[in-house]
């Protein structure tokens, strides 16, 4: 990722994985992350080790689309706006091994 200094970018499934490590990366590179993911523990973890200035956090469900809605709105609040949605949340129906999906 190049020039990313000065970005606001928003991660979904940001409190684990490649989520955590892409907002890592974007912190280094000089942009601001708005994190968000269901464990919100995990994520207040996170905004500790990149630093208030440089991410914030909301516990949001992507399936929940009012949700969804009110992170992006306060995204803009904290930052007025955003220039990047990094959608990394993924979904995943539960069922038994080599069984089909609900």
């Amino acid at each position: 990722m190049e020039n990313v200094e000065g970005k606001i970018v928003v991660v979904t499934g940001a409190s684990s994985g490649l989520g955590a490590e892409t907002a890592r990366y974007l912190v280094r590179a000089g942009a601001k992350v708005a994190l968000g993911a269901r464990r919100k523990d995990k994520l207040d973890a996170l905004v500790e080790e990149l630093g208030a200035d440089n991410a914030f956090a909301a516990q949001v469900d992507v399936t929940d689309r009012e949700a969804l809605a009110a992170f992006v709105t306060a995204t803009r609040d904290t930052y007025g706006r955003i220039d990047v949605m990094l959608h990394n949340a993924g979904v995943m129906p539960f069922c038994p091994a080599g069984g089909k999906p609900p």
